[in-house]
């Protein structure tokens, strides 16, 4: 995490189950997750690694390698569909990441399944108050959910004047606010 916490962790309480297979994870869990991820005959990965099996996060490490990633980079010449976005930089230079427009949808379902179980669907107004632009994800990322789960959007953005959002929030009265905890 860029601010040094997992925030949303603080926001939950962890019942017994939850803590028992929390503490119970292991690097062991983690390996055995890659080498299913790269042993499946669809995944980009079975190919490179071809059916190896990893015993050592050593052995994929450095993750962004030519090897590894070089064919799924896009180029400015490249014919995909999809998205690059950019981090915001506060590790650093910024960091450039692909979003097939597959991977891009599956991101946006899940995301939407998180707002859902928050009570997050028809009828619900929601303001998006993340800041659009800047090859950034989170504006339409947060839009793309917000559509699948059926609410209502206020795709305000947070570049707009802060007396036109409280305008806006006075006016529609949203449910729900999305955006950067400084906004």
């Amino acid at each position: 995490p860029h601010d040094g916490g997992y925030l949303l962790g603080e926001l939950i309480y962890w019942i017994a189950d939850e803590v028992k297979v929390r503490t119970s994870m292991s690097q062991n869990t983690f390996l055995d997750f890659i080498n299913s991820a790269i042993q499946n005959p669809e995944s980009p990965y079975a190919a490179i690694y071809q059916k190896k099996t990893i015993s050592s996060l050593k052995e994929i490490i450095p993750i962004k390698s030519e090897e590894v990633f070089g064919q799924f980079e896009p180029s400015p010449n490249a014919k995909m569909s999809g998205r690059v976005f950019l981090s915001g930089g506060t590790t650093g230079k910024p960091k450039e990441v692909f979003f097939s427009t597959k991977d891009f949808d599956v991101t946006a379902e899940l995301l939407a399944k998180n707002f859902h179980v928050q009570g997050v669907g028809p009828g619900t107004v929601c303001a998006n108050l993340f800041v659009a632009g800047g090859m950034w994800s989170s504006f339409l990322a947060v839009d793309r959910a917000l559509e699948k789960c059926g609410a209502l959007q206020l795709p305000i953005g947070g570049q707009t004047e802060m007396s036109l959002i409280l305008d806006y929030l006075d006016e529609f009265k949203p449910n729900v606010v999305f955006g950067l905890p400084s906004l």
